[in-house]
């Protein structure tokens, strides 16, 4: 699993949230999931796959918790 993240995700705020990411092997793979910052919050994320989210996670470490259980079931 390779995570991809922005180099420098706070440097247009000072009081950065939670930094989003991908998971997936390529750009191409459809398998891919992404956990993106939900507006108005800090520190939610929302998790989308194929497209859609799936689910709205309260911090960072419930983020990727889920989608290795996501990638588990897949």
């Amino acid at each position: 699993m390779k995570y991809l993240q922005f180099e420098h995700p706070t440097i247009l705020d000072p009081k950065p949230g939670s930094p989003g990411f991908i998971v997936g092997k390529n750009w191409n793979d459809q398998e891919m999931v992404a956990a993106v910052p939900v507006i108005g919050s800090r520190t939610q994320l929302a998790i989308i796959y194929k497209g859609s989210v799936v689910k709205y996670c309260r911090n960072f470490e419930s983020a990727k918790n889920y989608i290795n259980k996501l990638r588990k079931n897949k």
